[in-house]
């Protein structure tokens, strides 16, 4: 039983509460310090204002201290609130999930990581419900103007002529990412045929945001990284013999025609003072690869710029599950198996891989899979880092035109996913809209 800590010296008038060290909450920003007051004086443990992050947890839990003492404000909040009816407690529960992302101890870097200023905080946590049609219906209305808009700009930058930066579409993507962020990533990663190279810019770029809000980029950052990857393939229409379109695999010849895109793309992006350099970057190295094995110029790990290391995952991702003249889409699922391989090959930072995870879980969203008590489900939504306990959209068996209801498998514990439905079978069973 969590009882008030005796009043010290170093706690002054504020009641503090004791909390065992397993419920510290990932991306809490203090409003007290942390104290230990097992002895007879009490120890400073983390200062006032500092943010909670899941490698601080570690270290204190290696230190042996299994409970710690905190403000009455922050004991609230990390409790999940005042509200403690079930539906608010798994909200909260997805909340602190959603805010909790840190780079690896092993590979510690400034550019990723929750913290005070992360955007992350700003999104609205609607809990594990299904999506809102009315939503659905204006998040995807706004895509496809998205989609005509970038086709419009890359035909103007073809002709020579002025153009602006599409700079806006990246601000309302925010808006509709904060309305929730699960919905619109699903938009990002749904496959998509046609009016290549603009519609796969708009879906890389729906997906590097939501992927860089997990990860805790600013508000400028992904404005700066959802831009770039909108302008990513302008190069492409600067090349010869429109390559991309081909119904085969290229040959060597073409294949190194085509990796001058991300030069002719920066050279033209270079003229202009309005585009800031996180975006030029993410245009000039989405292609580079971790391992040094990309182009244009083989750059090798933290020589690649932090949002362009994951601009090059959402592409690659959204590429995968994406038909093309010369092959089929692959299952979300299998995509993720393959960006995950790839991570262990050295081709992609692991941390955005992480990221992708915590973003659009193991089966990602849109996928169809079968539960461990034999219903069909959709994923809907994700759990951070509870990659395989997504929330599912599940319908009944018995009786397929019936609506589905969501089922959140982090609260469902004796209930699991044990296959992914191939695209034959969804079609089979009517559920692709």
């Amino acid at each position: 039983m969590n009882t008030p800590a005796p009043q010290s010296e170093a706690a002054g008038t504020q009641r503090y509460r004791k909390l065992p060290t397993s419920q510290l909450r990932a991306g809490t920003t203090l409003s007290s310090a942390v104290l230990d007051l097992r002895g007879s004086r009490s120890v400073l443990l983390v200062a006032e204002g500092s943010v909670i992050t899941t490698g601080l947890i570690s270290q204190l839990k290696r230190r042996g201290i299994t409970e710690v003492h905190v403000g009455q404000r922050d004991f609230d909040q990390m409790q999940g609130g005042a509200d403690s009816s079930p539906a608010a407690g798994n909200q909260a529960r997805r909340k602190q999930r959603r805010s909790t992302f840190q780079p690896s101890e092993q590979d510690q870097s400034d550019s990723y990581g929750v913290h005070e200023e992360s955007y992350v905080h700003n999104l609205h946590e609607p809990g594990a419900v299904s999506y809102i049609d009315s939503d659905k219906r204006e998040f995807l209305t706004r895509m496809h103007s998205s989609v005509d808009l970038v086709g419009d700009f890359f035909e103007e930058l073809r002709k020579g002529a002025a153009w602006n930066e599409p700079d806006d579409i990246s601000l309302e993507s925010l808006t509709e990412l904060t309305r929730d962020i699960d919905l619109f990533a699903a938009l990002g990663v749904n496959p998509a045929e046609g009016q290549y190279p603009q519609k796969h810019c708009v879906q890389v770029s729906m997906l590097a945001m939501s992927v860089g809000t997990t990860m805790g980029l600013t508000q400028q950052e992904l404005l700066e990284l959802g831009t770039g990857c909108l302008l990513h393939d302008a190069g492409m229409l600067l090349t010869r013999n429109s390559l991309w379109e081909k119904d085969r695999n290229l040959s060597e010849l073409e294949f190194l025609e085509i990796t001058k895109h991300p030069g002719l793309a920066y050279d033209r992006l270079r003229e202009r003072a309005d585009v800031s350099t996180g975006t030029r970057m993410v245009v000039y190295q989405m292609h580079e690869r971790w391992n040094g094995s990309g182009y244009p110029r083989q750059r090798v790990g933290r020589q690649i710029h932090h949002l362009a290391r994951i601009s090059s995952v959402a592409d690659t991702f959204v590429a995968m599950v994406s038909p093309r003249p010369h092959r089929r889409a692959m299952l979300p699922y299998q995509a993720m198996e393959k960006i995950i391989h790839g991570a262990r090959d050295g081709l992609y930072d692991p941390d955005v891989v992480r990221g992708l995870l915590h973003t659009v879980s193991l089966f990602p969203i849109t996928s169809f899979v079968v539960t461990s008590d034999g219903r069909v489900g959709k994923v809907i939504r994700t759990n951070g880092d509870l990659y395989t306990q997504p929330v599912l959209d599940v319908w009944d068996p018995g009786d397929m035109d019936k609506p589905p209801e969501p089922v959140d498998l982090s609260e469902q514990t004796d209930l699991e996913v044990t296959r992914v439905l191939t695209e034959f079978e969804v079609q089979e069973l009517g559920l692709r809209e």
